[in-house]
């Protein structure tokens, strides 16, 4: 299988502007936790961000084990999905936003997702910011490409797996 032309950036930008839910990964200390989330993600691709109330089990877990993975991806439930479907993992460490940086992320939180508007504003929740350490491409079913963000997120290091 050739790999895919569209640099992974470049696939990445597109596939974060259609989708507007993904699924986070969190570590309970015995064992995973996922929860669905509305994300936004930085102009630069480094953070992702999303909302929860602090009284969640996937706070408690980033509190006590920040490494985190976010699953975002494009299927539609079809057969179709298994050529054409496109699942991106990142991997980085979350924590809480805090002062003027939570109200910069939170300000991108609410243009993609002006329902939030409500929960952003009670105080019990927090602006979650995953730190961004690569991103694991997944598409044409086994086409595997990992961008690594080693020294900032304006560094890209692109590299396929076979």
């Amino acid at each position: 299988m050739d790999i895919d032309p569209v640099p992974i950036n470049s696939q990445l930008i597109t596939l974060f502007g259609q989708q507007r839910l993904a699924v986070v990964a969190t570590d309970s200390g015995s064992g995973p936790y996922t929860s669905l989330v509305a994300f936004a993600v930085t102009p630069d691709l480094g953070r992702l961000i999303f909302l929860t109330s602090r009284a969640t089990q996937k706070f408690r877990n980033i509190e006590s084990r920040p490494q985190v993975a976010l699953l975002i991806d494009n299927r539609s439930n079809q057969p179709v999905d298994l050529a054409r479907g496109v699942a991106v993992t990142a991997l980085g460490t979350a924590a809480e936003a805090q002062g003027a940086a939570r109200e910069e992320l939170l300000q991108l939180l609410r243009k993609r997702h002006p329902e939030l508007g409500g929960f952003a504003d009670e105080p019990s929740t927090a602006v979650i910011a995953i730190t961004v350490s690569r991103y694991i491409v997944v598409s044409h079913f086994q086409e595997v490409r990992v961008l690594g963000m080693d020294g900032g997120p304006t560094n890209f290091q692109e590299k396929s797996l076979r």
